[in-house]
């Protein structure tokens, strides 16, 4: 039966490929495997799949490689305090929210567009489309679907100096200033301002306000390759409903030395909806590459290969994303009284072995690439040292806490001692709380059982994560309220920010009656790491700020509350065949970027 599902659901692909004749292209062609058709062009679209198809057709002034570093695309050069393209001045600003205006310094961020750029439709890129970005982001009116963010709240206003200059100048202290509420120069002013096939218009009056609302464009009706021209090395060809998308090699990229010609002509993205299709078409060479897929688990349990790793003329390689699973420890007074204790903490961190469980089911490498901190790798103290697995330093750390081996019977040839007990004869039992995502459940029974070894007992949960796990304290949520002793989930940082998350580990975050919107859900506090962190959010100078995050984070890993246990990476598997993997490796690590040096891809040789 599963044979004969498998040559139905190829039949079915084969006549979606040749209906369209997407392998009927002159020159290098490569076909990706989409599992989801987006529904409108981003970033109207709350799809992250319409997000990547930008990477093909629209860059903007600037992206980040895989190691999370800023590199100018639109701009001569990323601005900074050193290249004299970020400077400040003053201002006054209630920093400490005690209602007292107080001097500050806000930054004014200096934008040299690259001159000789153009859009496919080979008019000119100039100040005017980063100034269009500018007054849509701060019309008064309400936009139907276009997020602003913190843009309108802490910018003060954009000037266009020339056609290549334009300055933007904060209302406040601003350090995030290259990663959030930046100018962008990546929409075409005129397909926004009359140079478009139905005649619309943001600016019925030519007074300079927008009076038409963005959804309205011509530019978001769809995906008319017509109307959806960008600064990229690809342009949209063709939009099939329900079968594909394809890009064409961008005739205006190319002309200037910074822009790489690609040497693959054609890109297209083929819906493909099931897991299962996407695998058998690869597998029979019908697309060249799928990515998004769970790639955790690369063998059965008897060591064969599985799914994309059994295929011959494939490979499968991962890139870091922004996401890793954690172990978090409730220190509050609602846990398991042990867990006050931070030897306590510390031991149970040294009963796991996490370097171990992460290449069991992230992938063999993913031990070693374990990070020592919540923040980014690149935001942690270089001597930040990682809490290893050692059984023996566990139960010193228990003992010394006052949780003793009362019968003597743990040992290297008994995995399930007796329950370690306190001076009142408390056996030490925890609940350990996560969510049904795979692989955290496999996950949670190897740590019951490494936690067993040195006597302590996991009673295991696993819940639905938005209405159970991660509920709000009002909500009665298990974190929240603190009705937990352990728990195992991903809580995203901010992947080019040094900031800490104030919500989830200031003494102010924790939750409460008289707060329930607290999200601190481990009971860590402390004022020192509260100023630390707040001065990491205020201040200017990149070297200061950091200075100021390298010595937050030996007081947070200190109180034992998080460590890491599985990164979760982004999987990629490529016919070998058709398409040079190595050149294909330094991919993005955000949904917004994960695609951009394709022009960099080569064919197999």
């Amino acid at each position: 039966m599963k044979f004969v599902r498998v040559l139905a659901l190829l039949a079915i692909l084969a006549l979606v490929l040749v209906g369209t004749g997407v392998r009927a292209q002159e020159g290098v062609t490569m076909i990706i495997g989409w599992e989801q058709e987006p529904d409108l062009p981003s970033p109207l679209s709350n799809s992250a799949f319409s997000a990547y198809l930008t990477n093909f057709y629209a860059r903007d002034i600037w992206g980040w490689d895989t190691e999370r570093v800023i590199h100018a695309e639109m701009v001569e050069e990323v601005p900074t305090p050193d290249n004299g393209l970020v400077t400040f001045v003053p201002v006054q600003v209630d920093i400490n929210g005690d209602g007292e205006l107080e001097d500050a310094e806000a930054p004014q961020v200096t934008y040299r567009l690259r001159q000789g750029m153009l859009w496919s439709d080979g008019t000119p890129i100039t100040s005017a489309d980063c100034m269009f970005y500018h007054n849509v982001m701060m019309q008064p009116d309400p936009l139907d679907s276009w997020q602003r963010g913190d843009y309108p709240a802490v910018v003060a206003s954009a000037e266009a100096i020339d056609d290549y200059t334009v300055v933007l100048t904060y209302n406040t202290p601003f350090p995030d200033y290259l990663t959030d509420a930046t100018l962008s120069c990546g929409f075409p002013a005129h397909k926004f301002l009359g140079d478009n096939g139905a005649g619309f218009t943001m600016d019925t009056d030519g007074d300079g306000v927008f009076d038409a609302n963005i959804d309205e464009a011509p530019y978001f009706d769809g995906f008319n390759p017509a109307e959806l021209i960008g600064y990229g090395p690809y342009v949209l060809s063709e939009y099939n409903v329900g079968a594909n998308a394809v890009f064409t090699r961008n005739p205006n990229w190319g002309i200037n030395d910074f822009e790489q010609v690609p040497a693959i002509d054609t890109i297209i993205t083929q819906f493909i909806l099931e897991s299962e299709q996407m695998q058998n078409a690869l597998e029979v060479g019908d697309i060249d590459l799928a990515f998004n897929f769970a790639g955790d688990r690369p063998t059965d349990a008897e060591g064969n290969p599985i799914g994309y790793y059994a295929m011959e003329n494939v490979e499968v390689f991962s890139t870091v994303g922004v996401f890793i699973d954690g172990i978090w420890m409730n220190s509050g007074p609602n846990a398991f009284e042990a867990m006050q204790d931070v030897r306590v903490r510390e031991g149970l961190i040294h009963a796991i072995n996490r370097r171990g469980i992460a290449d069991q089911f992230a992938g063999p490498g993913a031990g070693a690439a374990l990070t020592r901190a919540w923040v980014p790798a690149q935001f942690t103290p270089p001597d930040l040292p990682f809490r290893e697995y050692d059984v023996d330093g566990a139960r010193q750390l228990l003992t010394d806490a006052g949780w003793i081996d009362d019968d003597a019977d743990e040992s290297a040839d008994n995995p399930r001692p007796t329950p370690r007990v306190n001076a009142a004869g408390t056996p030490f039992i925890v609940r350990f709380y996560t969510t049904p995502v795979v692989p955290r459940p496999d996950i949670q029974t190897v740590i019951q059982a490494q936690l067993a070894a040195v006597g302590v007992r996991a009673q295991l949960f696993v819940v639905n994560g938005p209405t159970v796990l991660f509920a709000s304290f009002a909500e009665r949520g298990i974190l929240n309220t603190g009705e937990y002793d352990i728990a195992m989930y991903a809580l995203s940082n901010n992947p080019l920010s040094p900031n800490g998350s104030a919500d989830n580990f200031r003494c102010a975050g924790i939750p409460s009656n008289e707060n329930p919107e607290g999200r601190n859900s481990t009971w860590f506090c402390d004022p020192e790491y509260d100023r630390l962190d707040f001065l990491v959010s205020v201040t200017n100078d990149p070297t200061e700020r950091l200075q100021y995050r390298f010595a937050a984070e030996p007081i947070f890993y200190n109180a034992a509350v998080w460590s890491s246990i599985r990164p979760r990476l982004q999987y990629y598997a490529v016919r070998t065949d058709r398409f040079n993997v190595d050149s294909m490796r330094d991919m993005g690590t955000l949904s917004s970027n994960y695609f951009r040096r394709v022009e960099f891809w080569q064919p197999a040789s």
